[in-house]
């Protein structure tokens, strides 16, 4: 079985009643999250469309298409067995100097998220 991983994060927005544009102010490409994606991705296949995987970071790349950073995979779960992923206090960050700590960080909760903290199911 085939399932998509989507993320789409606007340039542009309005946060507490102030306007901010993440390319416009910062100039930035790439936006990075930490993850444990590796425990879903070993065993499986997998095609990045949008963004790419790094290691243990999910990064999203600045579309100016849709003025928004995104990052899109395709997995097929070959591997049998339980997985468990790290889906509390997700955040996004948006580097511009990390020396003079100029970023912005996104945190945000996803649906599906046990009690815990985390994405748990299993394949047979």
């Amino acid at each position: 079985m085939t399932y998509k991983i989507k993320i789409s994060i606007p340039s542009k927005g309005t946060d507490n009643g102030i306007d901010y544009d993440i390319h416009g102010s910062f100039g930035v490409e790439n936006s990075t999250r930490f993850t444990n994606i590796s425990q879903i991705s070993e065993g499986n296949t997998y095609t990045v469309t949008a963004g790419k995987l790094d290691g243990f970071q999910i990064v999203l790349s600045y579309s100016d298409t849709n003025d928004s950073y995104e990052f899109e995979c395709d997995i097929t779960l070959k591997r049998t067995g339980d997985y468990k992923l790290l889906g509390d206090k997700e955040s996004f960050r948006f580097i511009k100097n990390e020396d003079n700590c100029e970023f912005i960080d996104f945190r945000t909760t996803v649906k599906g998220i046990s009690q815990t903290g985390f994405y748990e199911f299993t394949v047979e």
